[in-house]
């Protein structure tokens, strides 16, 4: 399989030595163009369009104009758009990337560009935190449609499975916003008929209590 890698680094020299370093026959190396990136909603933006398996950023990228946002700006951004999405941050201020990013595990000094074995290591981490996203949203996905058929083939389900389903579909609309998310006709399930019910009770009583006030003051 050919991964597509995104990198996302403001030096020119820094971007020809990365293409160069990881381009091979099994990563297919797309530098992300940082004067034609505005911000780091697009980058995620470009991620989608270009279908990238994961990406490679740098952290310190707005210090010397060219860019206006920084590593962690995009890493949120990601996290916020796209969850799970396979990320490394090559830096080479990784204690100051360290005190603006939560996982220890996916900042790395930029200096082993230059070390064959420690891109060597990088390339197998990229391929296995690759495999690892996808066989997330596979066992999600598998959950989600187990659970649709059941719902369909029993008409209901319990309490317990709604909740789980429910659950799964945001997780999927986390992931991915541009999936279908929630289908209207799970937006009336079990729980919310109750709630219905007793809103309607509710209402019920209130109008009750309100006709014998009428009466009271005739």
């Amino acid at each position: 399989k050919m991964y597509n890698i995104g990198f996302l680094d403001e030096e020119i020299n820094i971007q020809a030595s990365f293409f160069e370093t990881f381009q091979d026959e099994e990563f297919s190396v797309y530098v992300i163009n940082v004067e034609n990136t505005k911000s780091a909603i697009d980058v995620v933006n470009e991620i989608n369009e270009k279908k990238l398996d994961a990406i490679i950023i740098d952290y310190k990228m707005a210090e010397n104009g060219q860019c206006s946002f920084d590593g962690d700006e995009v890493l949120k951004a990601i996290n916020d758009m796209k969850r799970y999405y396979p990320v490394i941050m090559l830096t080479s201020h990784r204690k100051s990337a360290l005190d603006k990013v939560d996982d220890y595990y996916i900042v790395k000094d930029k200096s082993i560009i230059n070390e064959p074995n420690k891109v060597r290591e990088l390339k197998q981490t990229l391929k296995e935190v690759i495999r690892l996203y996808i066989r997330k949203i596979g066992r999600i996905e598998s959950e989600v449609r187990d659970l649709e058929e059941k719902r369909k083939n029993e008409e209901s389900l319990s309490l317990k499975d709604e909740d789980r389903l429910n659950s799964l579909h945001y997780e999927m609309r986390a992931i991915d916003p541009d999936s279908n998310g929630i289908p209207a006709d799970l937006l009336t399930t079990k729980r919310m008929k109750k709630l219905d019910e007793l809103v309607c009770k509710a209402q019920n009583i209130l109008n009750a209590i309100q006709q014998k006030n009428d009466k009271v003051q005739q």
